[in-house]
């Protein structure tokens, strides 16, 4: 929120496979976080504490939280938050696990150009298989919203892999906890 702020309502943009940590969004974001890569066992603070750190992997690249890949590509006008319907539900961050290892952490900073990171980024409705419900007995997610609120949301009822009460994409419509999907 504070990078928004500082580029008059503008999130990081970069290109998924931006590997150079000085244009993609994980390093565009880490001076605003305070964070700097410090050695292999240090976890990032893209890390949920809840989240299980995967063992073939060094602690500074396990993640637990990524960006929604719209967000950082501006699609739909998703990358300005001025522009973002319903920001209060708008998925901006969400905790994200590798689905051949259950619950266990996503590899989100792997080395990269100039010893950066690649910006790896989540999108609907590919990928879903990432959300992890690690919370609450494994069955909530955490996300950041785009108003600045961070809420555990349920799967919804349709048994899909989509939190309920979420929006993904900008001018697209509405994930409801009741498992229907509302069109704008």
């Amino acid at each position: 929120m504070s990078y928004a702020g500082d580029w008059n309502g503008w999130l990081t943009q970069s290109d998924y496979y931006e590997t150079d940590s000085s244009k993609n969004w994980i390093g565009l974001v880490s001076e605003y976080v305070n964070w700097k890569k410090k050695d292999s066992n240090t976890f990032t603070v893209w890390h949920c504490p809840s989240g299980l750190p995967r063992s073939i992997f060094p602690l500074s690249q396990s993640a637990g939280y990524t960006i929604n890949d719209d967000i950082i590509t501006n699609y739909r006008d998703a990358g300005n938050l001025v522009k973002v319907m319903t920001p209060s539900i708008f998925v901006l961050m969400i905790d994200v696990c590798s689905p051949a290892y259950s619950h266990q952490e996503y590899q989100v900073g792997r080395t990269g150009a100039n010893g950066g990171f690649y910006s790896e980024s989540i999108n609907n409705p590919a990928n879903m298989t990432l959300l992890d419900y690690r919370h609450v007995s494994y069955k909530k997610i955490g996300i950041l919203h785009a108003d600045g609120s961070a809420r555990l949301h349920f799967r919804y009822q349709g048994g899909s892999y989509m939190p309920g009460d979420t929006r993904w994409r900008n001018r697209h419509g509405i994930y409801q906890a009741n498992g229907t999907f509302l069109v704008d």
